[in-house]
């Protein structure tokens, strides 16, 4: 019956946004243990897929991509934007 109770708490925490959304961390129960699966280019974002271990949540990591410079192959070289 404990393991319910704190179920249900983190539920209502997460309608009430009271947790962190952060990379790395499930948004349902706050656990770092999630297992990612191959990257995914959208548009101009990646998307990483992952399930969480703990909850089994399945959800996905969106990070935005910026341009910020250009390099020479050998990395010798760079010219920012």
């Amino acid at each position: 019956m404990s393991e319910t109770n704190e179920t249900n708490e983190t539920n209502e925490t997460n309608e009430t946004n009271e947790i962190r959304i952060e990379q790395g961390i499930c948004p349902k129960c706050g656990s770092n243990d999630l297992e990612y699966g191959p990257n995914e280019p959208k548009d101009e974002s990646i998307h990483y897929p992952y399930i969480c271990q703990k909850c089994k949540f399945d959800g996905v990591e969106v990070y935005c991509i910026e341009f910020a410079e250009h390099i020479s192959s050998d990395g010798k070289e760079v010219f920012q934007a």
